[in-house]
């Protein structure tokens, strides 16, 4: 009987193990974009927790200071930090430190930019998870028409975002571009972008719905082509 047993036993032929194999890396192909999609959308959830408490720093610095918004970059001269970064320049995430205790929330876990990116006064800024919208530079809450459609933070490779459609690389630049350094929106979340507004909440958006429709979209440097509700604090 144990011979007759044995006997019937039979290995797998190439055949099918190819066939198997195929079938694996077939579902392989077809979940790991499922999982990578599912990992994203958790660093999205991640990242509006950060925002969502960086909002809610900035509100605590306005209730301190006479309901006015903090700065978003002023010379210092030299400096060591807490995050140990030296520079000229105290920046709006320095300001904020002291509310938030905290600069691993300035970080969007899904931006692996960390070259320096573009030079502000001479240096060389590492990239931030999150940039403001530098028209809300010092501010005061009475200036602002519609809180809850003016663009406070956003995704960005920069520690500035704006309406412009590219980099804004240099202080010194002229034209329609201004002076002031800036990136666009950075769509790191399945091509969205998380954004806070001005009255603190935050989402998940396009880019492209806080642009003007009516303009050429994206074009480098072509002036002011955002949506003023967005991005004008001054707004109608």
């Amino acid at each position: 009987m144990q011979r007759m047993l044995t006997g019937s036993r039979r290995a797998f032929t190439l055949i099918e193990l190819l066939v198997v194999i195929a079938i694996i890396a077939i579902l392989a192909a077809i979940l790991f974009p499922v999982f990578a999609k599912a990992r994203e959308a958790a660093r999205k959830t991640s990242c509006v927790s950060n925002m969502k408490q960086i909002s809610t720093a900035m509100m605590m610095y306005r209730g301190d200071y006479d309901e006015q918004m903090m700065p978003v970059a002023y010379p210092t001269g030299s400096y060591v930090m807490p995050d140990n970064s030296t520079g000229t320049d105290y920046l709006w995430n320095h300001v904020l430190h002291p509310y938030t205790k905290n600069f691993g929330i300035f970080n969007c876990p899904s931006n692996k930019y960390t070259a320096p990116t573009l030079p502000y006064n001479g240096q060389s800024v590492l990239s931030f998870g999150y940039g403001v919208n530098p028209a809300i530079n010092g501010i005061a809450d009475a200036s602002v028409s519609r809180v809850s459609d003016l663009v406070m933070l956003s995704d960005s490779r920069y520690y500035m975002v704006s309406p412009y459609n590219t980099d804004v690389p240099n202080p010194s630049a002229t034209g329609p571009c201004g002076s002031i350094p800036t990136t666009p929106m950075y769509p790191i979340h399945n091509n969205m972008a998380n954004v806070a507004y001005y009255d603190g909440h935050a989402k998940s958006i396009k880019p492209q719905t806080v642009y003007d429709a009516s303009a050429a979209a994206y074009q480098p440097c072509a002036g002011f082509n955002g949506k003023q509700e967005a991005w004008n604090p001054a707004a109608p």
